[in-house]
């Protein structure tokens, strides 16, 4: 089979591997799509620090191909989305639910070969069966949708309350959907890409702003603010404009240390915090995106074959794209 694999920091090579054989438990997922997330640019440029080599990919879906002895449910064809999270089952964390802060978590496309293959190997667990109305394109969005969901329940919005959302990428986007969804007030989107802010308010954004525009255009400080871009100084704005005794999600992937002020969180009673992964929001949200509750359909923009991976990984990081997709 063909896997895409990161050699070192901008560097790509298409490998032919031995296709993968399912264990006792495990199912062997033929992928039809692996979009490239924000996280993927980040490990490709160095900025996150990951043990090389590795096949990225975080976002992907896909047929069934084999299944191992044991594995009850699925059958070969089955169209399937893959949820990411390699848990151990057993730790102290795993044991209360709390799956994806696993002693022994690994995530796929970070710390354990992802999605940007043919053929991937992942335990049944994992898999996520995709109704025969949707496409596999959208299924592999499931994964940024679930942590859009995460994070929304983690901001807990009440009905009519304000929110702002920094950064109008997968996750962004997302957001603002779940967050109309759940009845919030004036939705605000702030985003550096004007293409991006046009999106955020086909998707229900009640406005779109550019990041020197926060002052003037959030004149009541919002309850609630979701951080999604992993920009430091988004995230210093976003601790200054939330309301007293509001509360701050912080989502974004930053790979550095941040330099924030510690009296602004104590002196306005701000609740902050920390959004990681999508315990049990996975499957919410892919019935979310085949309801039609969520569109994810055009957040890609364009699609390539492995081949082309690193042309893609140029477009993906244009400031106006939301997602490219692998074919492989």
């Amino acid at each position: 089979m063909k896997a895409l694999v990161l050699v070192e920091p901008f560097k790509l090579v298409v490998e032919d591997r031995e296709a993968p054989k399912p264990k006792s438990g495990e199912v062997v997922v033929k992928v039809d799509t692996c979009t490239i997330a924000g996280t993927d640019l980040r490990i490709y440029a160095g900025v996150v620090k990951v043990k090389l080599p590795l096949i990225l990919g975080q976002e992907f879906a896909g047929l069934v191909e084999e299944i191992g002895e044991g594995v009850e449910g699925f059958n070969r064809g089955d169209k399937v989305a893959v949820e990411p999270v390699l848990s151990c089952g057993f730790c102290r964390y795993c044991r209360r639910g709390l799956y994806t802060l696993c002693e022994q978590l690994k995530v796929m496309g970070v710390s354990a070969d992802g999605g940007m293959s043919q053929y991937v190997k992942v335990p049944a667990a994992v898999l996520h069966k995709v109704p025969e109305s949707l496409s596999l394109e959208e299924a592999a969005l499931t994964t940024p949708t679930a942590v859009a969901l995460y994070a929304v329940e983690k901001a807990d919005v009440h009905v009519g309350e304000d929110v702002v959302v920094f950064g109008a990428g997968a996750i962004g986007l997302s957001a603002v959907q779940l967050l109309k969804l759940r009845g919030a007030g004036e939705v605000v989107v702030v985003e550096i890409d004007e293409a991006k802010r046009s999106t955020a308010l086909k998707l229900g954004a009640d406005k779109a702003i550019a990041p020197e525009e926060v002052d003037q255009a959030v004149k009541k400080p919002p309850a609630k603010v979701l951080e999604t871009t992993g920009s430091v100084p988004a995230l210093r704005k976003a601790l200054e404009i939330v309301g007293k005794a509001g509360r701050l999600v912080v989502v974004g992937a930053y790979g550095r240390e941040a330099n924030l002020p510690p009296d602004l969180i104590v002196r306005k009673d701000l609740d902050v915090r920390g959004s990681w992964l999508y315990p049990h929001a996975f499957n919410i949200s892919l019935s979310l995106i085949a309801k039609g509750k969520v569109k994810v359909k055009d957040y890609v923009k364009a699609r390539y074959p492995l081949e082309q991976a690193e042309q893609a990984f140029k477009e993906a990081a244009q400031p106006d794209v939301v997602r490219v997709a692998l074919k492989p």
